[in-house]
């Protein structure tokens, strides 16, 4: 307890007393060091304790630290060791040899176990800066230090625990991540633990690991390959082949990554050095891990380490060579860089050229049999002795080994004896020679060694006990290499393989491409690279021996020379694991094994010891063979033998005879089995036999197929009932197979019989096993008709064919258990028609079809008619007549009748007579197609004209048919009145219907004046001359004169009187038939409006001036010398009008029904049409159709715009269109009126600001009315005039009507629906009314815009830019909808603030001008 406490104490005091310095950092493997510089001694184990038990520093734990690289090394001496004064630099790192094995290893830190410096092979796997005379003392200097003196620099040693060390090196990180050793340049393999340095759910399985070059990025890395657990959470992967340091990233596959840095490949070992002392010339090195890219490596010679230029790697990874630039006073120390990893050997072993042996010397002092020198592990397959040094080799030796302090001295221990004859070699006991000064020896026995001073060249300090006293370093020496294979017999698979032969005397690796192995007289492919593995023992070449037989002696030489070999390859013997049953007819077997070879030729298979197989075929080298036996039955022996060597026995025999099943299909029976032996169709010594108690061969009947199948065809005359026993017998145990074979009918006596007899049907077959009753299956006949059968014997039935109808009956058979046979097929006599009658019923038509061979049962019979079905309504089987109707009237009347009875059919061609039930599509005189609707016609049905003299022509046509019926296009030829049509099909005929043509329409007369007679010209169609009658105002308009057949001429009273100027109606009868319209207007003259000014000329028929050049307006007032923009028509029928003040904009407003009293009935909001169709139909006219919401009326309307003026004609009045002008012509359909008396208007609304501008003054607009004289409305604004004109007439479903134009007063309703409350405006509504109608009405209005003034403003004054800017739109609504009152309205789309705004700056301008 006491102990206890003191240790205790004494770690406090240490962790009090002694305070680490500052921290330096190590970017390569992102660690951390400290130190603590004594001022008196402490023991390795307390420097050990006192760092680990350091605070964490960035979350790292410390430890002694752990020297692993040159880089790392640097930095400590650079920052750390040079701090104590030169005589105190000595430092406590990792490491130590307390197992005496003679190789250090890390014992701190996360290196702690790994190899840190082997001393035998003078190799580290991190890094080592030993030299010439350390690790020395090795029994008993355990640990390592770094020292520094004068001579050597830093370098290291190995010490004892307690020697008098003050200062020692922490070093943090490392523990807290994964830790993989270092691993060799070329097929090395890293271990690492799964429990260390990674993340608690860290997933292993879907780990990566990839090594990159410090600093770059993860994608240029290489993976570590073939990952795997080698034990429990410990993991191994193979490296990559290369060199130099990386970092090491641990990748899962989410992504996480665990990165450790600074790792490196192991350092080069300098195992062998052919030394040269001339510059120029070659230098040799050999050893392990120095890469494969010549340019990574840099070599360095000498004490003063020169560089060796132009190196070259003559073996990968092995062998070095480069140039001499500098004499070296000494030739060790060697250094060795593979990109950036390095090591220095003070202790290679070094060729002697003069006895071509090897020499290593140590200046480390040692016991002269102490095991770690005098035994050091086997260079290249050899173990070497303590040398004896003689004057040359003291000469050359002299030149090799490094400089060494003057205050020491290169002793080595001599490996001689004495006796009092003299020294001799403790080898082979021959005498030596030493011709060295002999100092010190007294008394010397045999086991008195002696030691050399190299100095002084003499041999001192005799040491009576060998293991008493460190007194000398070593030289040993390796003799001359001179390989040779072992005697071992080595076995391979007759495929090949790789053996491992062992070779020992093989020598360094500058021989390694020299050798050459042969078996059999081939050379042999092989790798010996493990063989110069210094961590690889097993001194095995591994050699490919290819495929092949026999055996043999592994020859091998080296650059020629041959090898001593004692080593046999030997071919592994046959070995047989399966032979097959030999099949009967050719005693075929196939015999597995292994190591048969690939020489077909070489192979025999012996039957029973001495008969050769024969056929012998190779089915896969080394492993099958087949060969054939002959046929025969029984036991076979079955060996493999190739040359001389013959393979054991293996038993097989033919195959007996096996009965797997039996199988039955008509009268075909199939054995299935295997071993019956067949050759051509026979099988081998066989008997197959059917029976129950009595058997019956029946081989007759059977052919062999194959080894495992036999078909016997049983005929009809082989008696048996069918269920018994099948059975084969032979020289082996009979086979027994219980058989159930189902009947089979190979034939009937008849197959064709008469439907009203009854006759026996003979069935002839097999297996009709009568144990129980047999019974008839027809399912297409019904089962109380099917009679009972006779049995005969297993080969015949009877069986009473029933009274039926039909064909290609099924009947089959069923014996005990229901056991059916096969199916045999019958038919009936087929049905004839030997009359077929028809009539017509109700338009539609019945037949009665009479036959023979029609059965009984009238559910079997059907009939069709072209295909087609018909309805079945009687069938009286006494005389065999059936009566049908065809109630499908569009069946064709040229048909094909099928008698159908059960499936058999018998037809007959009939035609019946068309019917015809209408005519529609009157044609017009010149002809067209009329539409003839009726029943029962045909595609190749005659359509004949018949005129009313009885003369006839035949038209052209084309039938389709429709819903019970058919329809007939025909082409009428011209003419007039009325004619008869019928059809004719064959020589069948429809009855007459009577048609005519149209009547004559009317649609438009030429004017005369009241009480003026004269000529009036008709225009429309279905005019002829034959009896033409016309009347006007039912007055006779006599000598009528058919011009065309849309033009007559005819001369009228004109004294017919017309109520209001409306038209009068004109009625046309042609060849007995009568059109009439009102169409026929008296003119009327009518003055122009101002008479034209004077600047034109007034047609007093239409109220129209024709305005003279330069003149324009509905009375020639205006100038002709500014010509407005064109008119623009959007996409709902609008057109904007500009002007230069104002634009007008033309769209629809209202319909409103009314009552004969002006009572309102309904009004439609023409704003809420929705325009359906517009289309382009020529240049300048676009249509436009409308529908309204939950109303059946529809809108369609022509826009077209007049860019010139141009005359048109509506209902036969002529209008004049000004240039730059509008003209719609609206059409309104469909208008539900409430009563017939009640009537439409169409209202426009005419809205305009009250004031506006010209020439920067104030003008009012104005609006005129011309309704009532001259049929128009106009609004002038500022220059602007607008101007609307109507048509007289409208059309009202086809009738010509005068038209009627109103302005409506204030007080109408309407006025309040559009708001008319502003008082800068002024709105007018003008309505055009229409009386009642059925289908459609269509108005004609136009409008346009005219310049009466030219301003004088000029474009570029502020008043002119103003008005631009504040231009005012005047909006013309044309409404077309309901009950025909048109409204127009002139909208201003100017909101009430700017016109204020504007006038208030006219007013502004005003007050100025007077001021100025």
């Amino acid at each position: 307890m006491r102990g206890y406490h003191l240790s205790l104490f004494v770690l406090l005091l240490i962790c009090t007393i002694i305070k680490a310095e500052p921290f330096f950092y190590n970017p390569a493997n992102d660690h951390y060091y400290t130190y603590v510089l004594g001022s008196s001694p402490i023991s390795r184990a307390d420097a050990v304790t006192a760092c680990s038990s350091l605070p964490l520093y960035q979350g790292y734990k410390g430890y002694l630290v752990t020297i692993n690289s040159k880089d790392e090394y640097e930095i400590l001496k650079n920052n750390i060791f040079k701090l104590p004064s030169e005589n105190l630099r000595q430092f406590w790192i990792s490491g130590n040899n307390l197992d005496n094995t003679n190789i250090f290893k890390y014992d701190t830190g996360p290196e702690s176990g790994q190899n840190f410096y082997i001393v035998n092979q003078d190799r580290t796997h991190y890094f080592a800066d030993f030299q010439f005379a350390h690790p020395n003392s090795l029994d008993t200097n355990n640990y390592v230090i770094v020292n520094y003196d004068s001579f050597y620099s830093y370098h290291m040693e190995s010490s004892t625990s307690g020697a008098s060390v003050m200062n020692y090196v922490c070093e943090f990180g490392g523990l807290e991540k994964p830790f993989v050793p270092s691993a060799d340049t070329k097929d090395g393999t890293v271990t690492f633990s799964g429990t260390s340095g990674f993340p608690a759910d860290w997933v292993f399985t879907n780990m990566s690991i990839t090594f990159t070059r410090p600093g770059q990025p993860l994608n240029t890395g290489v993976d570590c390959q073939q990952l795997s657990m080698v034990s429990p959470n410990v993991y191994q992967c193979q490296t990559p082949n290369s060199n130099g340091v990386y970092d090491i990233n641990f990748v899962e596959a989410t992504s996480r990554v665990v990165a450790v840095k600074g790792w490196h490949y192991r350092p080069p070992w300098i195992s062998v050095v052919y030394p040269s002392a001339i510059i120029g010339s070659v230098v040799t090195i050999a050893g392990y891990n120095f890469g494969s890219v010549a340019s990574d490596i840099s070599v360095y010679i000498g004490t003063g380490q020169d560089q060796c230029i132009n190196q070259n790697l003559f073996v990968n990874q092995l062998v070095i060579v480069c140039t001499l630039n500098a004499a070296p006073t000494k030739f060790l120390p060697v250094s060795v860089v593979s990109n950036s990893v390095g090591y220095t050997s003070y202790k290679p072993s070094v060729y002697w050229s003069t006895n071509q042996k090897y020499y290593i010397g140590i200046n480390s002092r040692c016991t002269f049999n102490y095991y770690g020198y005098s035994y050091p592990n086997n260079l290249y397959g050899s173990y070497g002795n303590k040398a004896i040094t003689t004057t040359a080799l003291y000469d050359w030796y002299l030149t090799m080994f490094p400089n060494i302090p003057v205050t020491e001295e290169y002793t080595q221990w001599e490996n001689v004896f004495h006796t009092t004859e003299g020294f001799y070699s403790l080898v082979d006991s021959s005498s030596v020679n030493l011709y060295y000064t002999v100092e010190n020896i007294t008394f010397p026995t045999t086991a008195t060694r002696f030691y050399l001073s190299w100095g002084g060249q003499t041999i001192i300090n005799s040491v009576q006990d060998q293991w008493a006293a460190d007194r000398a370093g070593l030289l040993i020496e390796n003799p001359v290499y001179s390989p040779s294979l072992e005697p071992i017999t080595l076995y391979v698979d007759t495929t090949g393989g790789v053996i491992e032969a062992r070779i020992v005397f093989f020598g360094p690796p500058i021989n390694s491409q020299l050798y050459d192995f042969k078996f059999q007289g081939n050379s042999l492919a092989f790798e010996n690279f493990q063989l110069y593995n210094p961590d690889n023992l097993s001194q095995m070449v591994y050699i490919t021996i290819p495929p092949g037989i026999g055996n043999g002696t592994l020859s091998a030489t080296i650059n020629g020379a041959s090898i001593p070999s004692a080593t046999t390859v030997m071919y592994y013997l046959p070995w047989i694991t399966n032979v097959t049953f030999a099949v009967i007819e050719t005693g075929l077997i196939t015999v597995t094994g292994a190591n048969f070879g690939n020489q077909l030729g070489a192979i025999t298979v012996l039957v029973d010891g001495a008969a050769t197989c024969g056929n012998l075929q190779m089915l896969e080298p080394h492993t099958k063979v087949s060969c054939e036996m002959g046929l025969g039955r029984g036991i076979r022996n079955i060996t493999l033998q190739i040359g001389d060597v013959v393979s054991h026995y293996y038993i097989t025999h033919y195959i007996d005879p096996i009965l797997t099943g039996i199988a039955q299909s008509s009268d075909k029976i199939t054995i299935n089995g295997n071993g019956f032996g067949v050759v051509s169709n026979t099988f081998y010594a066989l008997t197959i036999q059917l029976g129950v108690t009595t058997f019956t061969s029946i081989n007759s009947y059977c052919v062999g197929a194959s080894d495992t199948l036999i078909t016997c065809v049983i005929p009809d005359t082989f008696s048996f009932r069918g269920s018994g026993r099948l059975r084969i017998i032979g020289d082996f145990p009979t086979l027994v197979f219980n058989v159930n074979f189902g009947p089979y009918i190979t034939k009937i006596s008849e197959t064709l019989f008469d439907t009203d007899t009854t006759i026996t049907m003979t069935i002839t077959g097999m297996f009709f096993d009568d144990s129980t009753p047999i019974t008839v299956s027809i399912p297409t006949i019904p089962s109380n008709l099917i009679g009972n059968i006779t049995s005969y014997d297993y080969n015949t039935l009877y069986f009473p064919v029933p009274q039926y109808t039909g064909k290609l009956h099924t009947l089959r058979i069923a014996t005990r258990d229901n056991f059916p046979s096969n199916v045999v097929k019958f038919s009936y006599e087929p049905p004839t028609i030997t009359s077929i009658t028809n009539y017509l019923y109700n338009n539609v038509y019945w037949l009665t079809i009479t036959g023979t061979q029609l059965g009984t049962v009238s559910s079997n019979i059907n009939v069709l008619y072209n295909t087609k079905g018909v309805t079945f309504n009687s069938f009286t089987s006494a005389n065999n007549s059936v009566i049908v109707s065809i109630p499908d009237r569009s069946y064709s009347s040229s048909a094909i009748v099928e008698l159908v009875v059960n499936t058999q059919a018998n037809s007959q061609n009939i035609t019946l007579k068309p019917l015809i039930v209408s005519i529609t599509n009157k044609p017009p005189v010149l002809g067209g197609d009329i539409t003839i609707h009726g029943y029962y016609f045909s595609e190749n049905a005659i359509v004949t004209l018949i005129a009313p003299n009885n003369s006839t022509v035949t038209l052209t046509k084309n039938y389709s048919t429709v819903l019970d019926g058919w329809i007939a296009i025909a082409t009428v030829t011209p003419g007039t009145g009325t004619f008869g049509i019928k059809l004719s099909i064959q020589t069948v005929e429809s009855d007459v219907l009577q048609f005519s043509y149209q009547s004559p329409i009317i649609r438009e007369a030429t004017e005369l004046y009241f009480n003026q007679p004269g000529n009036v010209t008709i225009t429309g169609d279905n005019f002829g001359q034959v009896n033409p009658t016309v009347t006007i105002g039912y007055m006779p308009c006599t000598n009528p004169f058919v011009l065309s057949t849309n033009k007559l001429v005819c001369y009228f009273s004109a004294n017919v009187t017309s109520e209001n100027g409306e038209s009068l109606d004109v009625s046309v009868t042609v060849d007995s038939l009568t059109g009439s319209n009102q169409v026929f207007f008296y003119t009327l003259d009518k003055d122009c409006e101002k008479n034209c000014s004077g600047h034109g000329d007034c047609d007093r028929t239409t109220s129209t001036c024709t305005c003279y050049t330069g003149f324009t307006g509905s009375d020639c007032s205006i100038k002709n010398n500014t010509k407005p923009e064109p008119p623009k028509t959007d996409g709902n029928g609008n057109t904007n009008l500009p002007g230069q003040s104002v634009n007008f904009n033309i769209s629809l407003a209202f319909i409103r029904e009314k009552k004969f009293d002006d009572s309102i009935v309904k009004v439609l909001d023409l704003t809420t049409m929705n325009i359906i169709e517009k289309k382009l139909i020529q240049p300048n006219t676009s249509f436009f159709k409308g529908v309204f919401n939950n109303n059946n009326v529809s809108v369609q309307f022509n826009v077209t715009y007049y860019p010139t003026q141009t005359t048109i004609d509506f209902a036969g009045e002529p209008i004049q269109q000004p240039s730059n002008s509008i003209k719609y012509q609206i059409s309104i359909f469909d208008w539900d009126f409430d009563e017939q008396t009640n009537h439409l208007e169409l209202i426009y609304k005419s809205s305009t600001p009250s004031v506006s501008e010209l020439n920067c003054e104030e003008t009012q607009t104005n609006s005129t009315n011309n309704i009532d004289n001259y049929r128009g409305y106009k609004i002038q604004a500022g220059s602007d005039l607008f101007e609307t004109k109507f048509s007289d007439r409208m059309i009202v479903d086809n009738r010509l009507l005068k038209s009627r134009i109103s302005q409506l007063p204030e007080s109408d309703p309407l006025y309040q629906q559009i708001g008319n409350t502003e008082q800068d405006e002024l709105s007018i509504l003008i309505s055009l009314s229409t009386p009642y109608f059925r289908h459609f009405c269509t108005l004609d209005p136009n409008f346009s815009v005219l310049l009466t003034t030219e301003s004088t403003n000029d474009d570029d004054n502020e008043c002119s830019s103003k008005n631009n800017k504040w231009k005012l739109p005047v909006i013309l609504v044309v409404s077309i909808v309901g009950g025909l009152s048109i409204i127009v309205a002139v909208i201003v789309l100017v909101k009430k603030e700017i016109i204020l705004k504007r006038q208030k700056q006219i007013l502004m301008k005003r007050i100025s001008d007077n001021f100025s």
